[in-house]
């Protein structure tokens, strides 16, 4: 079982410490998929939301492409 505590460590590495944002997928590892049914289960008015099997890619597109970094 997925813990909060498994997540807040894996959040804190994949952004430095809260520091940065992941600017890649690849970054993110295949820790993401760990982590999605997690986040259903905690979160269910978001369940319907998330395509389990699609890449988060469309929002690092948005972040690179701004100037809110």
């Amino acid at each position: 079982m997925i813990t909060d505590a498994d997540f807040n460590a894996w959040v804190y590495t994949v952004t430095n410490d809260g520091r940065t944002l992941p600017s890649s997928f690849s970054q993110f590892g295949l820790d993401y998929y760990k982590f999605i049914p997690a986040f259903k289960n905690a979160f269910p008015d978001y369940a319907n939301t998330i395509a389990s099997d699609l890449e988060p890619g469309a929002i690092f597109n948005v972040y690179n492409s701004s100037n809110c970094k």
